[in-house]
């Protein structure tokens, strides 16, 4: 059964971190079990002004095709301690927005620097969005695809 259309992750890397480290912790996270370079899923880059005029570099990628969106879900989900599942799905109302993404924080500073996966509450993360796959489509369905995500 489809779970998710779609997943974005995102990552904003200030003037004073390690790009390279920050890069390469999301290219392992989001193309670690590609098979070939066709497979891979393409990163974008883009450069935003921030606080006192300092220049941000943002990362994003987006994975829709089904087979990467369950690899990725499953990688995911085999880094998380059991803790962190109930967590994430006893606050699962307050990650889903209006139009059905399930959001969720990785400690950016875990990931870039140790390879751990830890799900946060807020500060420096990769930024995940699932497109939640339910019908019908609202929020009561979108419970139960993550209920079901992280049973």
């Amino acid at each position: 059964m489809k779970q998710c259309h779609s997943i974005k992750v995102s990552v904003f890397v200030k003037p004073e971190e390690d790009e390279k480290k920050i890069f390469s912790a999301l290219n392992k996270l989001i193309n670690s079990e590609a098979e070939t370079e066709k497979d891979k899923t393409i990163m974008i880059e883009r450069k935003a002004e921030g606080f006192n005029q300092r220049t941000i570099t943002i990362y994003e990628a987006i994975i829709k095709k089904e087979n990467q969106v369950n690899k990725f879900i499953k990688r995911i989900l085999k880094s998380l301690n059991e803790q962190q599942k109930e967590l994430l799905k006893k606050n699962a109302h307050t990650r889903i927005d209006d139009e059905l993404f399930f959001c969720l924080r990785l400690d950016k500073q875990k990931l870039a620097e140790e390879n751990i996966i830890s799900v946060i509450e807020a500060g420096e993360c990769y930024y995940i969005k699932m497109k939640l796959a339910c019908y019908p489509k609202n929020k009561d369905a979108a419970l139960k695809v993550i209920k079901e995500i992280f049973k």
